[in-house]
């Protein structure tokens, strides 16, 4: 409204503050996700070094629901040991399965996983 009113050194000052608080808040997000991230690094301890299971960690942020079968193409590993690496994070409290009410079809239905503590933590953005 300010820039259709021809008042545009106000609507400049309202538009650089909206930015800068955006950047802060999407700054503050970055700095908490980094801090998860390592805190569910370092919930893998006496988990092997080559474990599918620490190279899903960084998969989550992108895709903080999947199923073995989006793990095992991104990664270029096979179905079964996208579902073992998942089985690892679950234990180590880093995704749950998700569990549906929705009736399924035939065959056997996909399984998914959610990364809860990153879902409530992007959920809470910009929250401090």
């Amino acid at each position: 409204t300010l820039f259709r009113l021809g008042q545009l050194d106000p609507w400049v000052v309202w538009l650089a503050a909206a930015l800068e608080r955006s950047s802060e808040a999407a700054g503050a997000l970055m700095a908490r996700s980094e801090t998860l991230l390592a805190e569910w690094r370092a919930r893998l301890i006496g988990v092997r070094a080559d474990a599918a299971a620490r190279r899903v960690i960084d998969l989550l942020p992108e895709h903080p629901v999947v199923s073995a079968a989006v793990v095992a193409e991104v990664l270029g590993i096979t179905a079964r040991a996208g579902q073992t690496a998942l089985a690892t994070l679950a234990e180590r409290g880093i995704v749950e399965r998700f569990h549906s009410d929705e009736a399924a079809g035939p065959g056997r239905p996909t399984r998914y996983w959610v990364a809860h503590e990153l879902v409530a933590l992007v959920a809470g953005w910009p929250g401090t």
